[in-house]
């Protein structure tokens, strides 16, 4: 929590003069002067009222304009268009924020929403809250009275803001601090005013200095200051006769009170504190700037801000002077005098919505993310992309840490096979508040526990999606707002285990931002695999285009591959595009060159599970086609092989290297030429390796 006043660590101080300290209350003899009364008895902290539970600002702060009107708009979950910009436009100029900054504001939003930094406008909602509080932490400047001893706050403002009111409420706070003060009843014009600052002195037990209605009041402050420096005073605070800033001659008394109280201390007053009623409007603006030229006002305390006041006035006091603003007052309370905090003030404001509704708002959305009504949403996106979803039960809602729905026992088929392409323990999906209103399926966020992916029935299933045999024939980057999270997974492709122990994290993946992969995993061996790729997809038609590629791929131990480039993605596992970079080998390092080319002809498979690799580099070129799961798994068994029968790696195409090391052979000058993957090979070497009995 923050505290009222800055000061410095506490010291001893030298002994009071005991004669001067006794009474809380001090009457100077002046103009109808009343006889002094008689000194109470010391009571230990008196309060006038019991302590209640201090309201919160969003609960204090609901009655305002600026607070129902930003409210109401976001409330009914507007389109996201120049039309609601223009409506929050209105509402801010309504609530007293001022054309200039209200128009600024806007026309700041509406920049980054034609950039499409907003993807609702919950997302506007964010950013206006976000600007407002920049425009407000430059002037949230708590009040520092270390610098002097005693501190002598002036408080001044026009007629019936709240001043003697808010010097109570200031004294209560300095001494329950720990502070000495003394008030000044420098307000000798209106009827009873020094009365009311009395009643504050006893209720708070803190010495006033005091004359008669109609005494001079720069000659009251002037014997407060002098007495404050006797008593060896924390803090005085000087109250002061209200006065319209329009009053020529009232503002030039205000001057003579500066004056005078600087014949004492050159530097005092050492704070001009202008209390300013929240509900006064744009007529705020010609206050400050007409105290601040008789008086040098140096912080502001806006007051009655729980009602029905506008507000807003405060953004337009923060951009027109850039004074501090000190306090707010939000209530009748002591403890509603509340030091000035830009971002509770502004969440109060802006985010009103959430804390009023919040009771109808989780019923609102547990009902919304029914299980049968998400269940059935989501059954159909997935048909539509010629798959069956099968779970243990209806998918769970839940609230608290995100907002999602959870899936127990997922299982994906393609449409019309038996056998499963994924099944996962948990899936998590994070979805966004604008989802649940217009009835959507949109993901934020992808948590998936457990699961089993079949590369074959995978590679089969991109296949058909590509040519169109679900309903979305149409392929699309999907849109992910905050990535996917996988842990303790497994690849197989049929029977065989290709990988396990995987984990992949991703950002946020949409089209024309940068996107980062990182996937860790064991193969049946346990030796691990690392592919990192950083790059920017973007959607160009049917196909996704990404520019730049920068790839890494290890296996813990040589060989490790890394590339940059650029690729194209047509679907299934088929890509275009060319990289260039690094292969590490157990020999060293070769400068490999790989192009992507669709499997023209076929004979390898059909284009969704094949692709054209060509690797040109350092005494070694291929040509071939391939099959990137079947490569794997042959890649497995040999590397494991010491000697014995080796098969063939299920390619079609050329290979020449200068040597070839495979387990425990080495060959020299090895060619190899497969025109068809297991029927047709011819293998060529001038070195008698070429006869090891590792060949067929």
């Amino acid at each position: 929590m923050l505290k009222f006043f800055r000061k410095k660590a506490s010291a001893e101080k030298p002994a009071k003069h005991p004669d001067l300290h006794e009474s809380p209350e001090v009457e100077l003899p002046g103009t109808n002067a009343a006889p002094a009364p008689a000194a109470p008895a010391p009571v230990a902290q008196v309060s006038a009222e019991p302590d209640k539970p201090q309201a919160g600002w969003r609960a204090r702060l609901s009655g305002s304009v600026l607070a129902r009107g930003v409210g109401s708009l976001f409330e009914r979950n507007p389109k996201l268009d120049d039309e609601l910009l223009d409506e929050l436009e209105t509402i801010l100029i309504t609530a007293d924020v001022g054309i200039e900054t209200s128009t600024e504001v806007c026309e700041g939003l509406r920049a980054r929403m034609h950039k499409r930094e907003f993807a609702d406008a919950a997302a506007l909602r964010q950013g206006l809250r976000e600007t407002l509080l920049e425009r407000l932490q430059r002037v949230q400047q708590p009040l520092d009275i270390s610098t002097a001893a005693p501190f002598v706050l002036l408080v001044v403002g026009i007629n019936g803001v709240g001043k003697t009111t808010t010097i109570g409420k200031l004294a209560r706070h300095a001494r329950d601090e720990g502070l000495d003060v003394m008030l000044a009843a420098g307000d000798t014009f209106r009827a009873a005013a020094v009365e009311q600052l009395k009643v504050w002195g006893e209720r708070n037990q803190v010495p006033v200095i005091a004359q008669g209605q109609g005494a001079d009041s720069a000659s009251v402050i002037f014997d407060a200051v002098q007495s404050a420096k006797t008593r060896q005073i924390d803090l005085l605070i000087a109250d002061t006769a209200g006065r319209l800033h329009t009053q020529a001659g009232l503002m030039d008394e205000l001057g003579k009170i500066a004056r005078v109280i600087k014949k004492i201390d050159p530097d005092a007053p050492h704070e001009v504190l202008m209390v300013i009623d929240g509900g006064t409007g744009q007529n705020a603006i010609s206050q400050v700037r007409q105290f601040r030229d008789m008086v040098n006002v140096t912080g502001l305390a806006v007051t009655k801000l729980d009602g029905t006041a506008k507000g807003g006035v405060i953004f337009a006091l923060a951009k027109e002077f850039g004074l501090p603003i000190r306090f707010v007052g939000l209530g009748e309370g002591i403890d509603d005098l509340r030091v000035f905090d830009a971002e509770r003030f502004v969440t109060g404001i802006v985010l009103l919505v959430v804390a009023v509704c919040l009771v109808v708002g989780v019923v609102w959305v547990r009902s919304m993310l029914s299980p049968q009504r998400f269940t059935d949403m989501l059954r159909d996106q997935v048909n539509a992309a010629g798959l069956r979803m099968q779970l243990d039960g209806p998918a769970q809602p839940t609230i608290w840490p995100h907002l999602a729905v959870r899936l127990n026992g997922l299982s994906l088929r393609r449409d019309g096979h038996d056998e499963r392409m994924l099944t996962a323990r948990q899936v998590f999906l994070v979805v966004p508040w604008s989802s649940l209103l217009h009835g959507e399926t949109r993901i934020e966020k992808l948590q998936i526990m457990s699961p089993q992916i079949d590369l074959e029935q995978t590679q089969a299933w991109l296949g058909e999606y590509r040519q169109g045999k679900g309903q979305a024939s149409q392929m699309e980057l999907p849109t992910i707002e905050a990535g996917i999270h996988l842990e303790d997974g497994t690849v197989v492709n049929g029977n065989s285990l290709l990988l396990k122990s995987l984990s992949v994290d991703t950002g946020a993946l949409k089209s024309g931002q940068s996107f980062q992969l990182n996937i860790q995993a064991l193969d049946p061996e346990n030796r691990p695999l690392v592919l990192q790729i950083d790059t920017t997809p973007e959607q160009t038609g049917s196909s996704v285009q990404f520019n730049p590629m920068q790839l890494y791929l290890s296996a813990g131990a040589p060989p490790s591959l890394q590339l940059s480039g650029q690729l194209q993605w047509q679907g299934g596992l088929a890509f275009a595009g060319a990289l260039d970079g690094t292969l590490r080998l157990a020999q060293g390092d070769y400068k490999t060159s790989i192009k992507f080319l669709p499997d023209i002809d076929g004979d390898a498979g059909t284009p969704e599970k094949s692709m054209r690799v060509i690797v040109d580099g350092d005494g070694t070129q291929m040509d071939l086609v391939l099959n990137p799961a079947q490569v794997w798994q042959w890649w497995q068994q040999i590397s494991a092989t010491d000697a014995g029968t080796i098969p063939l790696p299920p390619v079609k195409g050329i290979v020449s290297t200068d040597t070839l090391d495979v387990g425990s052979l080495h060959i020299e000058g090895f060619r190899m030429q497969v025109t068809e993957p297991g029927v047709s090979t011819s293998i060529g070497s001038p070195a008698p390796a070429a006869s090891t009995p590792g060949q067929p």
